[in-house]
């Protein structure tokens, strides 16, 4: 008679575990929904527009990622009949799958609904936007979750083929999606070394499939060399002490309102739990080297900021998206932990951080996309002097620009290039070969040499921001004496929002 008891146990656990698996997606996908409509912007470009060629040869030069994103975008590219969106369906995917797998590690070692609600503080948190955004930052994410969960299971001896498989496959993975992945394996070689430790034993197996893939790293030269010809960023993009705080602030500030509404629900039930005298429940347990792989992984930035200061290469908070893991897998282990003996302290953190995310992430936006229509592109530009060229001071806005603006625009849009102005008004020639970019994808608009453009026009408009970090235009005419009148601001969905109308100087060259 005991075994109709345990089936009817197994059943019950796996009618909760596809109730939970239909919310999260229900939940994801109301997230995502609005997100993957929008624009894609600069970077996103540089993916689709790889993504149309025929094979990688512009991929190896163009970007400097693997070209696993760019494969993937190709196949959704193909399957949508060319439709630009499509190239975001790999990140979509390998988030929610990285992100049901960091689930599943979770909920081993802080019990099944903080694992929750460890996944739902990610989706609020500053990375979630990764998830609609065709770049390889959440197959970054996808493989290391999926990694994480592997090893858990190859580390306690749990289906340990198929674990140890997972391991080799998803380390694989991680070194195809990104330059940068190597430092994410670091965590689980520190964690290992606790083990070994422990033990007093090495896992050979599991090292083995954690480090034998870690010899594609040698494909990445050509891509290094290719990132060492970009040449100057401005201060600002630069790595620095500056940007490795901000990277950690922005990153619990970002979490902080769900963090204590999470903490607010689990206190009450508690409180409740406590007067009912509710019996507590068995939760998961963390081991010293799920701590030290945490620990070590949130400090990932820190030796990525140390490498890039070296360079003076740019420091973005994407390059560290498996740090989110760590970093949020700890502030939840501590939000945890004083709620062990409370059985229903769980259901009410994941509830009220569901609320709130549905709330702020969701309806919000919901109703400002209702009350506040953005604005799709800039067409107001075609009636003010249609007979003036329209200069982009940003490469980011001119490429954006010359997917989404109607033809009356684009054959007025222009990108001027000037090495020596934009070190000296800028420190960056991050675009100094937009030329060479125009000519290999083919898209619309002019890119020309300054002193060839104002040869010919003494008098433009500049859309553009003066004060931006990268963009030298603005103040190159304002030094050279250029009377500019703000036209106005615009509502875009591109970086710059102002239009300026320039007169140059007669002298000026």
């Amino acid at each position: 008679m005991p075994q109709p008891k345990r089936s009817g146990k197994y059943h019950l656990k796996l009618k909760r575990i596809f109730c939970t698996l239909l919310a999260l997606t229900a939940i994801y996908c109301a997230l995502i929904y609005l997100p993957f409509q929008r624009h894609l912007w600069f970077d996103e470009l540089l993916t689709y527009y790889i993504a149309r060629a025929p094979n990688l040869e512009l991929a190896r030069k163009w970007d400097l990622t693997p070209p696993l994103m760019h494969v993937l975008a190709h196949v959704c590219l193909a399957w949508s009949n060319g439709n630009p969106i499509a190239v975001r369906i790999p990140s979509v995917v390998a988030f929610y799958i990285g992100s049901l797998a960091l689930f599943g590690y979770a909920a081993r070692k802080l019990g099944y609904w903080f694992g929750i609600v460890l996944v739902l503080v990610l989706w609020y948190s500053p990375t979630f936007p990764y998830a609609t955004e065709a770049r390889p930052y959440a197959l970054l994410y996808c493989f290391f979750c999926c990694l994480l969960f592997c090893w858990d299971l190859a580390a306690t001896n749990q289906i340990r083929k198929t674990a140890l498989a997972g391991v080799a496959l998803f380390s694989f993975g991680l070194v195809n999606a990104h330059v940068l992945a190597p430092l994410s394996i670091l965590p689980f070689v520190a964690a290992e070394l606790v083990r070994w430790k422990r033990s007093h034993k090495a896992d050979v197996a599991l090292w083995a499939a954690l480090l034998l893939p870690l010899g594609f790293v040698f494909s990445y030269f050509p891509l290094i060399r290719s990132y060492q010809t970009i040449g100057h960023y401005p201060l600002a993009f630069q790595a620095s002490l500056h940007a490795l705080a901000s990277y950690y602030w922005h990153t619990f500030t970002g979490v902080v309102l769900c963090l204590a509404t999470a903490w607010a629900a689990a206190k009450l039930a508690q409180i409740i739990d406590t007067r009912r005298r509710a019996q507590a429940y068995p939760r998961g347990s963390a081991e010293p080297a799920d701590a030290v792989l945490m620990l070590v992984v949130s400090l990932v930035p820190v030796v990525l900021d140390v490498i890039m200061m070296r360079d003076h290469a740019p420091f973005w908070g994407r390059y560290c998206i498996t740090s989110a893991v760590g970093l949020y897998g700890i502030a939840v282990f501590v939000l945890a932990s004083p709620f062990r003996r409370s059985p229903h302290a769980g259901v009410a953190a994941a509830s009220a951080v569901c609320l709130l995310l549905l709330g702020q992430m969701w309806i919000a936006p919901w109703y400002q996309n209702f009350a506040h229509p953005p604005a799709m592109n800039v067409e107001a530009f075609a009636a003010i002097h249609p007979d003036l060229p329209i200069v982009a001071a940003s490469g980011l806005s001119f490429v954006e620009m010359s997917k989404y603006e109607s033809p009356a625009i684009v054959s007025r849009l222009y990108y001027l290039r000037d090495r020596a102005a934009a070190l000296q008004f800028a420190n960056a020639t991050m675009f100094e070969d937009l030329d060479g970019f125009q000519a290999a994808f083919h898209f619309p608009g002019t890119v020309e040499s300054y002193p060839d453009f104002v040869a010919a026009h003494r008098h433009f408009l500049v859309f553009g921001t003066i004060d931006y970090p990268e963009d030298w235009l603005l103040r190159k005419v304002r030094a050279d004496g250029a009377k500019i009148r703000l036209i106005g601001s615009f509502a875009t969905p591109y970086k710059d929002k102002n239009l300026y109308e320039v007169w140059l100087a007669r002298n000026t060259r």
